[in-house]
């Protein structure tokens, strides 16, 4: 049983916890962040010490439904501006499919799970995540096989490893993929790239549609000239930014993505990623706070 001496003690460091919240937060911050800060400031105890986010099968390419958890440190961590966990990518990954609906339906865009695919992951079980994408691509040829129209153009797959995140954007059909890196130059192992060589393979083997199926020829990666970091910790808005623009910018497009995005190399204004931030505070409150 704890005495109130220690129950005042821990209710002291849970006050001092909050405050430094309060003081560490991005300056500027927009209605919805400061609305989520608010709520984390002022909730009792730990009722948002654990929030459970579902991840519905049939955007996850899992078997069955599952569930991730954000906790209070991952949401301070968001609103400080620093590295985000895999949990509060995949919450903004959530809100783009619940936010736009319509262009994940008509031009195929699709996930791979960004835990799945971690280098954390891929390290400890390699064979597992190559599983994973073998789930994933077979249920393409399924589709194909079946003159399915709604098959995936291409899969958004958000990579994290050495506190950096990127973002791949695999398109089988032209055995393309497309690397958004925010800090390009950075010398970093990379444990993504063999997987998905490899997965790819298997998709050509077991008569997947690419243009060089009989040929012993691989994925091929082509850097996206995009926007780039100017400090440590701004990569996993920047992942986010870059998924935003191409749902809402290119998911018309037949192009390959890499002459279809608009080049750029400044950083992301303030503005700029206060859209995705924005965006990610209203839907956590929203959809997983208040339910």
């Amino acid at each position: 049983m704890v005495g109130s001496c220690d129950r005042k003690t821990e209710e002291s460091a849970a006050k001092s916890k909050k405050q430094n919240l309060a003081d560490d937060t991005i300056q500027g911050l927009g209605p919805s962040c400061n609305y989520l800060k608010f709520i984390i400031n002022t909730a009792p105890g730990d009722v948002y010490k654990n929030t459970s986010i579902p991840l519905p099968a049939s955007v996850w390419h899992y078997d069955e439904d599952r569930q991730t958890y954000v906790n209070e440190v991952d949401v301070e961590e968001f609103l400080r501006g620093a590295c985000l966990n895999i949990s509060v990518i995949q919450v903004y990954m959530m809100c783009l499919f619940h936010e736009h609906t319509f262009a994940f339906d008509n031009s195929q865009i699709g996930f791979v799970c960004p835990e799945a695919m971690s280098s954390s992951r891929i390290k400890a079980n390699p064979q597992a995540a190559s599983m994973y994408l073998k789930v994933v691509f077979n249920a393409e040829i399924e589709k194909e096989k079946k003159g399915d129209p709604n098959i995936t153009k291409w899969f958004l797959i958000p990579y994290h490893q050495e506190n950096h995140w990127i973002l791949y954007v695999l398109d089988l059909r032209r055995g393309c993929a497309y690397i958004f890196d925010s800090a390009i130059g950075s010398n970093r192992e990379n444990s993504a790239w063999g997987i998905l060589c490899l997965a790819y393979q298997v998709y050509k083997f077991n008569d997947g549609i690419c243009p060089n199926r009989a040929t012993m020829q691989g994925l091929k990666g082509f850097h996206v000239k995009c926007a780039q970091q100017v400090g440590a910790r701004e990569c996993g808005y920047y992942v986010m930014k870059f998924m935003h623009e191409i749902v809402t910018l290119h998911h018309n497009t037949d192009e390959r993505l890499d002459n279809a995005y608009t080049p750029r190399n400044a950083p992301y204004t303030d503005e700029e990623i206060d859209v995705v931030r924005e965006q990610w505070a209203k839907f956590f409150t929203t959809e997983y706070l208040f339910t």
